[in-house]
């Protein structure tokens, strides 16, 4: 049984037709969610804001140097 492809698969999977029916459909609804975004990690995020902020010095400075 084909698998549907997932975002950044590149190869197509297959499963057994063996077992029972429902962990099939589980596993296929569970594989379909797109994993969760956002400020799930509260220090991710405040570094990504972090690093956003240094982006933007550096490119006023570059600006200032053209």
């Amino acid at each position: 049984m084909l698998v549907p492809r997932q975002s950044g698969q590149r190869e197509d999977r297959y499963m057994h037709l063996l077992g029972d029916p429902q962990d099939r459909q589980e596993l296929l609804a569970t594989r379909q969610q797109p994993p969760e975004r956002g400020a799930a990690n509260p220090v991710a995020s405040q570094r990504i804001d972090e690093l956003e902020a240094r982006v933007a010095a550096l490119e006023e400075r570059l600006a200032r140097l053209e």
